[in-house]
């Protein structure tokens, strides 16, 4: 488990944030919820907001951070 994911991406969060306007592939609400997530707000409340389960809001993270954006946060998420 990579507990340091989450520190890890708000450290990068300028870089990250930056990238993430340029990429065309991540979605509106993705964009708010990782904002949300960067911005420090835990991913449980992000996701009540959202109808969804905090594992999905770390997923939706993960999966745009590290996959479509190309950050190293580590193999799993474990935000």
């Amino acid at each position: 488990m990579m507990r340091n994911s989450i520190p890890k991406a708000r450290e990068m969060r300028a870089e990250i944030l930056a990238a993430m306007d340029l990429n065309t592939n991540i979605t509106a609400r993705d964009r708010i919820i990782i904002r949300r997530v960067l911005d420090g707000e835990s991913c449980n409340s992000v996701a009540k907001d959202f109808d969804i389960g905090g594992w999905r809001v770390r997923d939706i993270c993960f999966t745009a951070i590290a996959g479509r954006l190309g950050f190293d946060l580590g193999y799993r998420p474990d935000w």
